[in-house]
Parts: structure tokens; C-alpha cells; sequence
């Protein structure tokens, strides 16, 4: 100290991390790039992520999408810990619209196919193999980037190199008909493994861009907020082989934990999708053909393909936890859940507009202790579908619910739905999927040996009644949020 300073003390508190759920259960090597106890892995590598350096990580013109994919052939040995600073931008398109089609932004294969819509330049074709980059999209005169977007007051955002972007021509297996499909600032992430990706501070921000994590394990997310995603905010997919697992071993990737994060809706002002269901984004967090996941503390803002578990009924999913979510005034898929067994505890759902929980394909949710608001009048708090592969289970326990808005759908009947307060009640038919039977018994929720069960009850960190939900996770959920 500098003769004739002063020293000033004061008490700070240091908690962990709330590590309940599938994330961690049985897992003790650290969810991420950090151990346990909170310090980095053995020669982790750390990088501070910020708008200036974003397209010049290393002092070579490497992006942090370059950056990442670089890292796939040590994945094994190279923990890595990115570390956001303020908001990092990326430049999107500029809103363009079609007319002349039912849909509100209409680009069919027909309109490619005879460059309508560009200058002559690029003439793109039906084939389901064949990808187009942005720069060939830009090159042929389809449209244009906006690189001053309003989040940056006007200052310019360059794009960040690495991103995917394209436009995919494919054919509907059912209808024949050829339409077009994309995927916009889409940082994929693959084959890597104990990977952190946290923000710092209160300002932590990816805008206008998203990550997709393909064939990884160990991936933590936390502490960033989400805002304007074109695509994904934040996915996970393992591979395809998963729908056919008998058990845990045809899973080979997961160990998944996303916490304390916000999801503002996303926004894609050139969505060329048929469906033209991304106008909005696509899914704030999606997941499919992954096991061992834990989704905690985060809020959702009036995001609409909010949580999907499998991205068709043919995909399987494996051990999945959603506890202490905030969602307020969102549309649907809270989660979305096929051929999975899923753990919701302590989330508040407030204003959904569609529905919040929507069960299919077999897949099996024991909800406990949340809150599900009434201020959304045509609403279902929870839907079960019955489908071809097989009815979906639901066991609610201790919720606040309104139980005549639970829809059923196609005479599900009392072996798949019971709602009460019997934490110990056994489903008789928690899935008719055959495979979802062979992965897990009909009672996982109350077997310790499938699920982090402990003398009648939950085992974990916190557990709040209801009615506490509705007034603590607003303020636990979301970024730089403390448990209590």
C-alpha cells in the first residue's frame, strides 16, 4: 500500500451456482470449462469476447466462429472459456418483402428458379444438396445487409466472418412441392467438449446471431442475454442414431447446463421459409438427440418457439431438467417435449398466448410446483397430443393450474395424466413409444437410480411452493441473478 492510504474492508458473499438437475446428476467433472468449485479446468483457455475484437480474436483475422471451429480437433483435451463484454453484434438483412404468394413473405422455389427476385446474376436451382451462401445471395441481388442496425444507434456493425448463412432448397417428403428454407448468423460449434460461454456483467449481449452446438458435451451457457436471433438463440443436437437408443449408451453427447440467461424475441427480417414461421426468430433454446440437460433461471420475453425438445417426432431426447424459468407473456413451446422424460419444477409462466407445455410422440412430464398464470384466457397450461408414436404423460403435482384448461387431446385418459398432490403416485403409462419404454421406466421420477430422488421427494437444492414461485423466480431468473 501507498504510505498514508487507508484500507477499507468490507464482507462480500460468495454462492455457488444452483447445480441441481440432470446436468450434473451423476456427473462430477464440471458442467463446462469449470470445475465444480467454480475455478477454470486444467489449462483452460480464456477469451474475452467484445465487439472491437470479435473478427480478430488472436491478432490474425480470426473470428470467434473461426476461433471455435478451430479448437474441434483437441476437443477432448482444451477446456474453453469465452468470456462476452457488452453487447457483440452482428449485421443482419435488410427487411425485404414479396407479393403474389398466401403467405406474408412469399419466396417459393419459383421465384429463385427464375431469378425474379435478383439481377440475373445467380440462378438458383431445386436441389436439396445444394446450399447458397450469403455473398452469393448478395452477389445475385436477392438483398442486402443492414449494417446499422437501431441497437447501435446508429454506429456501423460489420458482420462476423464464420457465421452460417444460406439458403437451403428442399422438397417436402408428403407434398412434393420444393420451397425454400434458411438459416441466418448461426455460429455452429462441433465436436467440441468443456465449453463456457458466460457474460460479464450486466450488459453481457449476442445480438442479431446465436449458437448451434452439434455432437458436443459439457457445454455451460450463462449470464448473456439474447436479443434479435435470426435463427437460433441457443441449440443443441446430437445425432441422428439417438432415436433408435435402448438406454443411456446410444446417447453419446449431452452434460448440457443453460443458466441465468435472458431470451428477448428473436427477429429474421427476411424470412424465406414456407411456413414463414421465423419471422421472429427460430427457437430460443432447442435440443434433440441429446442427453443429461439442465435449463434453470433463465427468463423468456415474449419469445414464441420458446423451448423445443425433439425437432420431429422421430427424434429422442434424454434426461431433462427445467427449473426456476421465468416466462412472461411468450406464445408457445415452454417446452414443446417428444419422445423425452422431463423434470419441470418452479417455473412461472405468465401471459402464454398459445399454450405453455406441449407433451407428444411418447414423451413423459412429471411438472411439480409451478405456477401457471390465468391471465391469458385462451390458453392451455399443458396439452398432450397423441401421435404415431405413442400418448404422452403428464403427472402434475402441487401446481397452481387451472385443471379444466389442461387439454387432452384425443381421449387421453387417467393412465396418462393425473394432477393432484401425491409426490409418489406411479403413472401406469408413462409412454406407449416403444422406444421411449426400453429407455426408461415408467417410473423415473421416483427412482434414484434414474433420477435425483431421495426419501420421498425431489432431491435438490431449492424447492419453493408454488405460489413462492410466482413471486421469487422473477427475481431470481435471468442475468447476473442470485439464487436464494
Amino acid at each position: 500500500m501507498v504510505a498514508g492510504s487507508k484500507k477499507a474492508e468490507c464482507n462480500v458473499t460468495v454462492t455457488s451456482y444452483d447445480r441441481s438437475g440432470y446436468a450434473h446428476f451423476n456427473y462430477s467433472s464440471g458442467v463446462g470449462a469449470y470445475k465444480d468449485d467454480g475455478t477454470p479446468k486444467i489449462n483452460a483457455k480464456i477469451i474475452y469476447l467484445t465487439e472491437d475484437n470479435k473478427n480478430n480474436i488472436d491478432g490474425k483475422n480470426t473470428s470467434i466462429a473461426e476461433y471455435l471451429a478451430s479448437f474441434k480437433s483437441n476437443a477432448n483435451t482444451v477446456p474453453v472459456i469465452i468470456r462476452v463484454v457488452g453487447t457483440v453484434g452482428s449485421a443482419t438483412w435488410n427487411s425485404k418483402k414479396y407479393s403474389g404468394y398466401g403467405k406474408s413473405n412469399p419466396l417459393t422455389a419459383e421465384d429463385f428458379v427464375n431469378n425474379t427476385s435478383g439481377n440475373g446474376t445467380l440462378t438458383l436451382t431445386k436441389d436439396s444438396k445444394k446450399d447458397y451462401t450469403q455473398e452469393q445471395l448478395i452477389a445475385g441481388g436477392f438483398n442486402t445487409l443492414n449494417t446499422r442496425p437501431a441497437a447501435y444507434n446508429g454506429a456501423e456493425c460489420l458482420p462476423i466472418n464464420g457465421l452460417n448463412s444460406k439458403i437451403m432448397c428442399r422438397q417436402d417428403s408428403k407434398t412434393k412441392v420444393w420451397n425454400y428454407d434458411s438459416c441466418w448468423n448461426d455460429c455452429t460449434v462441433t465436436n467440441m467438449k468443456n465449453v463456457t460461454i458466460e457474460g460479464i456483467g450486466e450488459d453481457a449481449t449476442i445480438f442479431q446471431w446465436g449458437f448451434t452446438f452439434k455432437m458436443c458435451s459439457s457445454i455451460e451457457v450463462r449470464n448473456i442475454h439474447f436479443d434479435d436471433y435470426t435463427e437460433d438463440g441457443c441449440s443443441f443436437e446430437g445425432n441422428d442414431d439417438s432415436s433408435k437408443a435402448e438406454d443411456l449408451s446410444g446417447f453419446p453427447y449431452g452434460n448440457i447446463w443453460l443458466h441465468h440467461n435472458a431470451f428477448d424475441e428473436g427477429m429474421n427480417y427476411w424470412d424465406v421459409c414456407d411456413e414463414q414461421d421465423k419471422g421472429d426468430g427460430d427457437g430460443s433454446t432447442d435440443f434433440k438427440g441429446v442427453k443429461n440437460i439442465t435449463i434453470a433461471y433463465n427468463h423468456y420475453i415474449k419469445t414464441h418457439k420458446t423451448n423445443l425438445i425433439g425437432g420431429g417426432d422421430g427424434h429422442a431426447t434424454a434426461n431433462v431438467t427445467f427449473h426456476h424459468n421465468y416466462y412472461e407473456s411468450c406464445n408457445q413451446r415452454m417446452p414443446l417435449g417428444r419422445q423425452a422424460n422431463m423434470h419441470m419444477y418452479n417455473n412461472y409462466y405468465s401471459g402464454s398466448t398459445l399454450y405453455s407445455i406441449s407433451l407428444r410422440a411418447g414423451a413423459y412430464a412429471f411438472i411439480e410446483n409451478c405456477y401457471f398464470s390465468e391471465d391469458a384466457s385462451n390458453h392451455y397450461p399443458v396439452e398432450l397430443v397423441k401421435g404415431s408414436y405413442g400418448t404422452p404423460s403428464a403427472k402434475i403435482i402441487n401446481c397452481v393450474i387451472d385443471e379444466n384448461k389442461v387439454n387432452k387431446n384425443n381421449a387421453v385418459g387417467a393412465d396418462y395424466l393425473y394432477i393432484g398432490s401425491d409426490r409418489n403416485h406411479k403413472m401406469n403409462n408413462a409412454s406407449t413409444s416403444s422406444v421411449t419404454k426400453q429407455r426408461f421406466a415408467p417410473d423415473f421420477d421416483t427412482n434414484s437410480s434414474l433420477f435425483y430422488y431421495e426419501n420421498g421427494r425431489s432431491k435438490v437444492t431449492l424447492m419453493h411452493t408454488a405460489e413462492e414461485t410466482k413471486t421469487l423466480v422473477p427475481q431470481l431468473a435471468g442475468v447476473l441473478k442470485a439464487s436464494k
